[in-house]
C-alpha cells in the first residue's frame, strides 16, 4: 500500500465506459486489495475526488473497471461500498468506518 507525495499534477484518466476525465489534483491513494481491486483516488484542485478502480474477475467478485467523480469524501466512500478493503481505503482518506456505540 502506499499514498503519494502531496503535489498537484495534470493527471488524464481514461474511461472505458464513458468521457474521459482531465484534471490538475494530488493522488492521494494508489492500492490494491482483492476485493475492491487496484483504486487510484485523487483529489482535485477544486477539492472533488476522481476514483479509477479496477477489480479483475474472481469466484467470489464480478468484474469491475469505472472511473468516477464524487463532490465530497464521503460520496467517495459510499461508492466504495463497505467491504474490507473499501474500508482501509477510506481510512487512508481520514473517514473512520465506525460507530462508536455506548
Amino acid at each position: 500500500m502506499k499514498v503519494a507525495s502531496a503535489m498537484l499534477e495534470h493527471v488524464l484518466v481514461e474511461n472505458p465506459n464513458g468521457d474521459d476525465l482531465e484534471f490538475d489534483g494530488e493522488l492521494v491513494v494508489d492500492e490494491r486489495h482483492h476485493d475492491v481491486g487496484f483504486v487510484k483516488i485523487w483529489k482535485t484542485k477544486g477539492g472533488r475526488y476522481v476514483l479509477h478502480q479496477n477489480r479483475p474477475f474472481s469466484d467470489k467478485f464480478p468484474r469491475l473497471h469505472r472511473v468516477e467523480r464524487l463532490e465530497t469524501v464521503q460520496d467517495l466512500s459510499e461508492a466504495l461500498g463497505h467491504s474490507r478493503g473499501a474500508k482501509a481505503v477510506v481510512r487512508k482518506l481520514g473517514l473512520p468506518r465506525t460507530v462508536r456505540i455506548d
